[in-house]
C-alpha cells in the first residue's frame, strides 16, 4: 500500500508492504526449515516531469527503505526459536505514467535498490545461510494510480 503527496513538480511517496509467511527449506538437508515474514516501509522524494494529470509524466525518485523479516526455526534438529532481522536500503527509481483520466494512470516504474544492512538467516546444526539479502537489486513494477482528490 503506498500514499503520496503530490504537487508539481514534485512527489512524497509513503509506502508500507508485508509479505504472508512462507516456508524456507535447506536444498541439501529439507527438514531443516524456517516460516519467515517481511515487512517493509520506504518514504521517497521525487522530481516530476510532465503536466500534472494530463498524458505523460515521468517521476525520478530516491529515498530509503527499511524493514525487518521474522523467522522461526523448524524440523527435527531445530530449537523453534524465533529471530528477527532489520535491514535498510537506499533506491532511486525512474517511471513512466499514463493518465487516461484526470483520476487514474497507468504506470511502470523500474527501481534500484542497494543494501545498507543485509541480514541472513541460518540453521546452527548446518550453518548455511537458509535466507540472505542481496546487496543490490533492481525491481520492474506496473501499477495503476488513483487520485483521490
Amino acid at each position: 500500500m503506498a500514499l503520496a503527496l503530490d504537487w508539481h513538480p514534485g512527489r512524497l511517496q509513503l509506502a508500507f508492504h508485508y509479505s504472508l509467511p512462507v516456508t524456507l527449506e535447506d536444498s541439501l538437508a529439507p527438514e531443516l526449515q524456517a516460516r519467515v515474514e517481511l515487512l517493509t516501509g520506504s518514504a521517497r522524494g521525487c522530481g516530476v516531469l510532465g503536466r500534472s494529470g494530463k498524458g505523460l509524466r515521468a517521476p525520478l525518485c530516491a529515498g530509503v527503505s527499511l524493514g525487518a523479516i521474522r523467522g522461526r526455526g523448524q524440523g527435527a534438529l531445530v530449537i523453534p526459536e524465533v529471530a528477527y532481522a532489520f535491514w535498510g536500503a537506499v533506491d532511486a527509481s525512474v517511471g513512466i505514467e499514463w493518465w487516461v483520466h484526470e483520476r487514474v494512470a497507468l504506470s511502470l516504474v523500474a527501481r534500484g535498490l542497494v543494501a545498507v544492512t543485509a541480514p541472513a538467516f541460518h540453521i546452527d546444526p548446518i550453518g548455511r545461510d537458509l535466507l540472505g539479502a542481496t546487496p543490490a537489486a533492481l525491481q520492474c513494477l506496473g501499477r495503476a494510480v488513483v487520485r483521490l482528490r
